[in-house]
């Protein structure tokens, strides 16, 4: 835990470690999203502060906020259309800590899973998606449209990568 003396852990401790990671890893859907696509706002912030709070009650406050926001990058299309879900934009702006944002963009990264390199093609196109999602969530949601051009600009980053790649 965060200020805690470093110690070796025994073999319960780490079996239950990995347990725990496991579970979290399982987790795809949100608390109170149903499947016929209607939400529960209150019962999924109240999940999600229980979550956070028990995790920094425990010293776990910064992992805990990352498998949150990991939690979150699994939102639905949102109901005007875009990605995030509007509850899932809401909670970000009231409840905002960096290692949330760390967590939903290494979340978002990893579902993009095996891809084919197209010389920065599609990572042109992903960054323009979430250019776009950016620009339309700035007035309303200013902390998520930032995460949304932070995850543009490293799609655009890897796009040049691969371009200048491609010369050699």
């Amino acid at each position: 835990g965060e200020n805690e003396e470093h110690t070796e852990s025994t073999q319960e401790e780490l079996n239950r470690a990995q347990l725990a990671y496991e579970l979290m890893e399982m987790f795809k859907s949100l608390p109170g999203f149903k499947s016929s696509g209607e939400v529960d706002k209150e019962y999924f912030t109240d999940w999600m502060l229980k979550a956070l709070n028990g995790c920094r009650e425990m010293n776990r406050g910064i992992i805990g906020e990352q498998e949150i926001g990991k939690q979150l990058s699994y939102s639905p299309i949102g109901t005007d259309g875009d990605w995030p879900h509007e509850i899932i934009r809401d909670f970000i702006e009231k409840y905002y800590t960096e290692n949330i944002e760390i967590g939903f963009c290494i979340g978002r990264y990893n579902q993009r899973g095996v891809f084919t390199r197209t010389g920065g093609k599609e990572e042109r196109r992903l960054a323009k998606s979430y250019y776009s999602y950016a620009d339309r969530f700035r007035i309303h949601w200013p902390k998520c449209a930032a995460i949304m051009k932070k995850i543009g600009d490293n799609y655009l980053y890897q796009a040049r990568k691969e371009e200048e790649e491609e010369q050699y």
